[in-house]
This record gives C-alpha cells, sequence and structure tokens, in this order.
C-alpha cells in the first residue's frame, strides 16, 4: 500500500485485538530477538541483486531492487516492494559463515510494531537450490489491509519487527537438506506472504495485511550479515600440553571457543560451544604446542 495510506491506518493497528502467543514479542520489549540498525554483531550488508520478480501490482515508484542493497535506513522509503508472492534473491560476494548465533538479519519498513507485512527466507548454496527457514503463524484469522498482528503468534518470517529493527535468521534452523551446504551459503531469497493464501511449515494458513496497493507486500530495507561478538579473556593458561580459558559469562547464554593459526586471514575454526549457568565460564583442552595458534571466545 502507499505510505499516506500506511499512516492513515496507525490509529486501526493500534487499537487490534491482541493474543498473546509464545514467540518472542515486539522490538524493545523483554525476550525481543530484534536486531537494532546499530547492533554490534552486523558487519556487512547485501551487495548484489541476483534477481527480483515483483508482482505486477507494485507501483514504479517502488521498483528499484537496488534500495534492497547496503544498509537499512530504517524509514519508510528507501525500500523495494516485492508484492503479493514477489522474491527477491541477494547475495554478499562471499560464502556466508555457519557460527554461533543467526548469520542474518532482514530489515522491514513497518511504521509499527503490528502493521507487519511478512516474508519467507530462503537461503542457497549453488543459487538453484533454495531451503526455506522453518517458521510458524498462529494468527488466527483474516487481518484485512489495515489488520494487526502480534509479534508474539509468529516466528521465521522476515518483517516480524517494525523498521529500524531486523528479524535475525539461523542456519543451525534450517531442516538438512542434501541440496544445501550449510557451510556454504551464499545467497538469500525473501519471497512475499500473501495472507490468507500462504501457508507455514505447519501447513497452516498466514495471515498479513492483505490486500494491499501501491507498495504491496513486503518491503525490504536491507539483509545484512551478523557476526558473534568477541567476548574478553579474563585469564588465559598453558601448561603441562593443556591450554585453559576462563572469562565473565551472562547465566542462559552461549559461547564458542574458536582457533585459527593466522590473524591476517581471519579464518576461525569453531573448537566447543558452551552454554553459561553462572557468572564464569572456563574451556580447557589438550595441545601440543608444535603449531602456533591463537584463540579467541565469542557469544551469541
Amino acid at each position: 500500500m502507499d505510505m499516506n495510506g500506511k499512516r492513515a491506518a496507525l490509529f486501526l493497528s493500534l487499537t487490534a485485538t491482541l493474543y498473546g502467543g509464545p514467540y518472542p514479542p515486539a522490538a524493545g520489549q523483554e525476550g525481543s530477538g530484534a536486531i537494532a540498525l546499530g547492533d554490534e554483531r552486523i558487519v556487512s550488508w547485501a551487495t548484489m541483486v541476483e534477481s527480483f520478480h515483483p508482482d505486477e501490482s507494485v507501483s514504479e515508484a517502488w521498483l528499484d531492487s537496488e534500495q534492497a542493497l547496503g544498509p537499512a535506513e530504517g524509514n519508510s522509503f528507501g525500500v523495494c516492494s516485492l508484492g503479493p508472492g514477489g522474491t527477491l534473491t541477494v547475495s554478499f560476494g562471499q560464502v556466508i559463515p555457519n557460527r554461533l548465533g543467526p548469520e542474518l538479519a532482514v530489515f522491514e519498513n513497518s511504521f509499527s510494531d503490528l502493521f507487519l507485512e511478512l516474508s519467507f527466507v530462503e537461503v542457497s548454496s549453488d543459487g538453484v537450490n533454495f531451503v526455506r527457514f522453518p517458521n510458524r503463524s498462529l494468527t488466527p484469522s483474516a487481518v484485512g489491509s489495515f489488520g494487526a498482528i502480534d509479534t508474539t503468534d509468529i516466528t521465521g518470517f522476515a518483517g516480524k519487527y517494525r523498521q529500524g529493527f531486523g528479524t535475525p535468521f539461523d542456519f543451525s534452523d534450517l531442516p538438512d537438506s542434501p541440496l544445501l551446504d550449510a557451510d556454504g551459503i551464499r545467497f538469500v531469497r525473501l519471497v512475499d506472504v500473501v495472507g490468507g493464501q500462504s501457508t507455514d511449515s505447519s501447513g497452516a494458513v498466514v495471515y498479513d495485511p492483505y490486500p494491499t496497493s501501491g507498495s504491496a507486500g513486503f518491503d525490504c530495507d536491507g539483509i545484512a550479515l551478523l557476526a558473534p561478538v568477541q567476548v574478553p579473556i579474563a585469564e588465559s593458561q598453558w601448561s603441562q600440553g593443556e591450554f585453559r580459558l576462563s572469562w565473565a559469562s551472562e547465566a542462559g547464554k552461549r559461547y564458542a571457543i574458536e582457533s585459527t593459526e593466522s590473524l591476517e586471514r581471519e579464518s576461525w575454526t569453531q573448537l566447543e560451544i558452551l552454554s553459561a549457568e553462572g557468572e564464569e565460564l572456563a574451556f580447557s583442552f589438550p595441545t601440543t604446542g608444535t603449531a602456533k595458534q591463537f584463540f579467541r571466545v565469542v557469544s551469541e
């Protein structure tokens, strides 16, 4: 729909009835998975449009696929619109590493926490065969052009969060597939959800604002590549063939220990993933000392 119409409908979406589902809540609320534009985990953005197939209902003003590249703007305008069932495929000019925590964040331009236009997210290692992230919608009925969606009723869809906040996607959530090399993913595809027609991973109908016009469907503001955050090591010791690291931790958070033989190449190998139960974690492992190695700890 056009942007003036979206603003005019704001009061309608704010007064909609919510249902309170089991999934993470809106941006800014406790337990939300939203990735803010300034999040330190963002390391780069999509650099190339591989293909763009919007629905014919999208107005020419919203057909510039280059708007999906580079940093998201976090406003209502610098986007490209897919239209009902439209698709957009991008790449990053590199293999996307499969590491601890989410690897991607997809940004939409919703003006509120309730008016949410959704898309499926798929990835590919060869640009031909794509695998879709699992998704689930508990929205019980059609929401109409200006209807509201409770973020706690949806998971696994891009567009879950308002503008300025991306929806994270973790490669570890992908189903096993012989068609996908999980360590060689290069392409990301968005497929617009058509409200009342598309179905989720369980086969249930997915509802999002539909029908709309002009800038119909999912509006892509940007797709970010994420990396885990490096954690300061409190102590490191090597003694009698064993190397030990310890660091301050946060209960419930996961940490990965990585190693490399060359800091110049920035090629890190994941050794172990630990889940914290208290305020400190430690990890010990044998080492021969015959090869020079560097170690670090990262968190999701």
